[in-house]
């Protein structure tokens, strides 16, 4: 199908959702946070705690945003 100018763009099903993180996201993000691929690299120590996610996405940042993949949401 040929995509014009007033034709819609139709989300793929397969496709990668990409979104603002929100505060309620703190579980899913501890758990992504904490796999060993993720923080390999890094100077974070290892293991950190939902509650500790939750205050971090909780405080007003300088102008910056966070963004999680939908799929996150599944975890």
């Amino acid at each position: 199908m040929k995509q014009t100018e007033n034709s819609p763009v139709l989300p793929l099903n397969n496709a990668l959702h990409i979104r603002a993180s929100r505060p309620g996201d703190y579980e899913q993000m501890a758990v992504v946070l904490n796999q060993p691929g993720v923080r390999r690299g890094t100077l974070r120590l290892p293991h950190t705690r939902p509650e500790e996610v939750r205050s971090w996405l909780e405080r007003p940042s300088d102008g910056a945003s966070s963004s999680l993949p939908k799929e996150a949401a599944l975890l």
